[in-house]
């Protein structure tokens, strides 16, 4: 039978209910028919992983170099394995002993949040690799992302960081998702296209972040980031690449959000992003008074939801869970199909 005669039988065999009263609306973008849909469902590829692991990452914000290092131990033992420091000023040999007492840097990803200019980035990192080799350790080993407003080019950066990530586009709060992934897809595709006439695309190709914003539409967020993978490994096959893409997710949740109902938005947030195989995932910190809770109580409950994800929910053992589902697959392609349409729009201009 063709789908017409399909869709006619079925609407026979409901009382004459049409088809379109079995769609569901995502959102204000996206509905998909959970009957006439499946009809239509294409084999691709996911892009995924080997494994759904991900770097569980938490933010230490603060200027004093021993509370560094105590929120940092902290951190890591409560399960934390990516730490984010802002950096306002140059840093010493003597600064990294203190923030880094005791840390092994080669076991985690310490990524530097700079606010100022390339060239005063380049002298941290000279002093950052000088106490990499102090330690005995070789700056190969270390792993890491490097946050600039400019976009840092791999020929500032020591020799032997090979595995410093120092590209990264951050997605934006457009209301329209299929007008910020086509933004940062096109940012990220201009960055890439400059690189050639340094003849580095390959290392700045596997050094590029993606950046995205969870919403509280869990399904909106899995097909959100399986549709800018499936567009960036089609950008990245026009220059001959096949290099895995890393994407870091975060939670937003609406201010005032009760504490409580801010605990369970985050979860759904986090369940939706490790399903759709990020690389790296940030729970924003919850609003505990510090000073009825303590100080570290809010974010050890950022970090338990993922811990539990991870050593209950048993989320790290299964790569791409959606693949083969109709409704994910479907809604996959029909946004990467709209992302790719818009992005071609984009290099006409």
């Amino acid at each position: 039978k063709t789908d017409d005669e399909y869709i006619k039988l079925i609407e026979e065999q409901t009382h004459g209910r049409k088809i379109k009263d079995f769609e569901t609306v995502l959102n204000d973008e996206f509905a998909i028919n959970s009957i006439s849909d499946s009809f239509n469902i294409k084999n691709q590829s996911t892009f995924s992983k080997s494994t759904n692991t991900w770097l569980i990452n938490e933010n230490i914000e603060n200027t004093n170099f021993e509370k560094i290092n105590s929120q940092i131990i902290m951190a890591l033992e409560g399960g934390t394995n990516s730490i984010t420091l802002p950096i306002t000023k140059h840093w010493q040999i003597t600064d990294f002993e203190k923030a880094f007492n005791n840390i092994f840097l080669d076991y985690i990803f310490i990524n530097f949040q700079f606010n100022f200019d390339n060239d005063n980035i380049v002298l941290f990192l000279e002093t950052y690799k000088k106490y990499i080799i102090l330690k005995g350790l070789e700056p190969q080993q270390i792993n890491g992302i490097i946050y600039s407003d400019n976009k840092f080019e791999n020929s500032y950066l020591p020799n032997n960081f090979i595995n410093l990530k120092y590209a990264v586009f951050i997605e934006g709060k457009k209301s329209n998702t299929i007008i910020e992934l086509v933004d940062l897809l096109a940012d990220a595709e201009q960055y890439l296209f400059k690189s050639l006439l340094l003849n580095n695309v390959k290392n700045i190709a596997k050094n590029i972040v993606f950046e995205v914003n969870l919403s509280s539409s869990f399904y909106h967020n899995i097909i959100k980031i399986r549709a800018l993978k499936i567009v960036w490994f089609t950008i990245l096959k026009s220059y001959d690449l096949d290099i895995n893409i890393f994407i870091k997710a975060k939670t937003i949740i609406e201010p005032k959000t009760e504490n409580n109902l801010a605990i369970i938005a985050a979860t759904n947030q986090a369940t939706s992003a490790i399903i759709a195989g990020v690389d790296m995932l940030e729970i924003e910190e919850f609003g505990h008074d510090k000073k009825e809770f303590g100080e570290g109580f809010a974010k050890r409950i950022s970090r338990n939801i993922q811990n539990i994800l991870k050593t209950e929910s048993k989320m790290e053992h299964v790569a791409d869970p959606t693949k083969g589902s109709y409704f994910i697959e479907n809604l996959t392609q029909k946004m990467s199909e709209n992302i790719w349409k818009n992005f071609q729009e984009t290099q006409k201009i």
